[in-house]
């Protein structure tokens, strides 16, 4: 879920981080090319559904099909916090996990040349995110953590390190590569777990939680896939300050979770809900703030 995360953390911020077109996004290509592997079987997410060449027509065309009807695209595309998203999910299941597939849909009014997705990430890095039971921390790994892998700190990638705890039954963590590039339509985000993180103080990792009063125990490490996925934010031709913002992803949950119940994918919903609606807040505020400082 970091992708959602990082898609829905934008914020209004300086075009001051150099970031790469999306050609040269070896992230996003990974993620597209290859997706994540579980027990042989290759998943990769779909691919963006609003191409920076679409007209505006194919791109409303597009909508409607997403919203099911004329309506629900213009009810998609209005300025209430609360406005209609649109998630799918998909399983694929393997040996030993369940691989959840997902595509999730939300319009933003915001000014795309303003998104710069580091500047965000770094704004919010540390807040958890709470909902469904369910908590989030992300924070950009140090300097000296990535000699471990023979990486040195790069302006075009970064990585980051997800802390998951899940319905207080399984607590996680992975460590992401992540990139950002960026079209005169675009801004895209791409995120996959790092298996040279698989050894080493910083595991990708699970393990079982069982809470007893104010006693909580954790089981044996056990290594964690983790997974794949992108944001892909892309101006509305013809509506002024407006983005459809795109997010696929896959993600591997073992068996030994939740006996491969829905339990866990019965909370994306939730989720996406809820942080939509924040960010819609934050975009408002933000945009409030601007417009009685260039009035005053």
């Amino acid at each position: 879920m970091l992708h959602l995360l990082i898609a829905t953390a934008i914020l209004f911020a300086p075009p001051e981080v150099r970031e790469l077109k999306h050609d040269a996004n070896t992230v996003y290509h990974f993620v597209t090319t290859d997706g994540i592997k579980v027990d042989g079987q290759q998943i990769k997410p779909d691919p963006p559904t609003f191409g920076d060449e679409m007209s505006q027509d194919e791109q409303l065309a597009a909508l409607r099909r997403i919203a099911g009807s004329e309506r629900g695209a213009t009810e998609m595309m209005s300025d209430s916090i609360s406005a209609p998203h649109k998630l799918t999910i998909r399983d694929t299941k393997t040996k030993t996990h369940v691989v959840r597939s997902g595509d999730l849909y939300f319009c933003v009014r915001v000014d795309l040349n303003t998104i710069q997705p580091q500047k965000a990430f770094a704004a919010v890095q540390d807040r958890a995110v709470e909902a469904g039971n369910m908590r989030f921390e992300a924070k950009a790994v140090a300097a000296g953590e990535l000699q471990v892998i023979g990486e040195k700190p790069r302006e075009d990638l970064w990585y980051v390190r997800a802390k998951l705890r899940l319905l207080d039954r399984i607590v996680a963590t992975r460590t992401d590569q992540v990139a950002s590039s960026r079209s005169e339509d675009s801004v895209i985000v791409a995120a996959r777990t790092d298996e040279r993180f698989n050894t080493g103080a910083s595991k990708n990792e699970w393990q079982t939680l069982t809470v007893k009063g104010s006693t909580e125990t954790l089981g044996t490490p056990r290594p964690y896939a983790g997974g794949a996925g992108y944001a892909k934010m892309t101006r509305l031709k013809g509506e002024a300050g407006r983005v459809i913002v795109e997010t696929h992803f896959v993600y591997a949950e073992p068996l030994e979770w939740f006996d491969g119940a829905p339990i866990l994918r019965s909370k994306f919903g939730l989720i996406a809900q809820d942080q939509i609606r924040r960010l819609r807040s934050e975009l408002k505020k933000a945009t409030t703030k601007s417009e009685a400082k260039s009035g005053s």
